[in-house]
């Protein structure tokens, strides 16, 4: 995949591997840059996705998203806030606060939310409770992925104390435990959290 995506599209892929739903081309331009996003668009892997309440949404190849996505050198002692992807993630929650205000849709809340959380800022977790455990979890996963396993491993308990309980988000959560040095509980599994 890497191959088809030349320097100019690259910012375009970038960001998509960053987001879980469509959005507006505006927005796209913003955070990637115009060339990029035109260029993407000629290469075929961004394209126009058509809603009744929007017509300029944008996605893109979803095997892309895999591809782009750099995991975070485990020896990476960085605070989550302060690494450059947190960074990115905190601008992409900022204009989807802006996208609220301006239609009211909801999904750009929850998008906020799933990328305030990934930017590190564990604010306001409380306050919405059950209503987002499930983005909560998927920030679990985004960590995860990038081998933060003690920011994924608070992501999953948080979720799990807001009453997400399945077998996959135990597994998760005994996964970072053993990889954060506490085998004990991890091998012993999670029940008593």
């Amino acid at each position: 995949m890497r191959r088809i995506v030349n320097d100019t599209a690259r910012p375009a892929v970038e960001l998509l591997s960053l987001l879980r739903s469509p959005v507006p081309r505006e927005m796209f331009a913003a955070l990637a840059g115009k060339e990029a996003v035109e260029e993407a668009e000629r290469l075929g892997l961004l394209y126009g996705v058509f809603e009744r309440s929007r017509k300029d949404l944008v996605t893109g190849v979803s095997v892309l998203r895999a591809a782009f996505e750099d995991p975070i050198d485990t020896g990476d002692a960085t605070p989550m806030t302060e690494r450059k992807d947190s960074l990115i993630h905190s601008t992409i929650a900022e204009w989807y606060l802006y996208l609220y205000r301006t239609d009211d849709d909801p999904r750009w809340l929850r998008e906020a939310q799933y990328h305030m959380w990934t930017s590190g800022s564990r604010d306001k977790i409380r306050n919405f409770g059950v209503a987002y455990r499930d983005e909560l979890f998927g920030v679990g996963e985004y960590w995860f992925r990038r081998k933060d396993f003690g920011s994924a491993l608070w992501a999953f308990q948080t979720a799990l104390g807001l009453g997400l309980s399945n077998y996959y988000s135990e597994l998760r959560i005994a996964a970072c435990l053993v990889r954060t040095n506490s085998t004990v509980e991890g091998f012993a599994g999670i029940r008593a959290y």
